[in-house]
């Protein structure tokens, strides 16, 4: 999971390629179709490959930066995040737009907040 790959793989009965696993130790695999890293955003964007998707998610810095508050709200709290906590959230967004919305000024913010401290 998560490991870089130009084919899927597969059970087959074509001769098997060698690998080596996590804990350095070897085995065998078969190989498939070629991945297909393109795709087509809800918004219609198209992206080729994963450079041409991190080149779309970040032509909107704002949304990508509220996306992370929300999940950093929800793991903090513990509680999904309300229709009420919507200003807070762009609360938190607004004092980080300053700093370009770096991680640290958004966990900062989000620790300071109501949301996280009353909820």
């Amino acid at each position: 999971m998560g490991g870089w790959r130009d084919r899927y793989r597969a059970a087959s009965d074509t001769k098997p390629d060698p690998g080596i696993g996590k804990g350095g130790q070897k085995f065998l695999f078969h190989t498939a179709l070629p991945v297909d890293p393109s795709g087509v955003l809800p918004d219609g964007r198209a992206f080729g490959d994963i450079r041409d998707f991190k080149r779309l998610l970040l032509a909107d810095e704002v949304q990508l930066a509220r996306n992370l508050v929300r999940q950093l709200a929800i793991y903090s709290t513990g509680a999904p995040i309300s229709f009420s906590d919507r200003a807070t959230i762009e609360q938190i967004l607004k004092r980080a737009r300053s700093r370009q919305y770096g991680v640290r000024t958004l966990v900062h913010e989000l620790v300071q907040s109501p949301l996280f401290l009353n909820k």
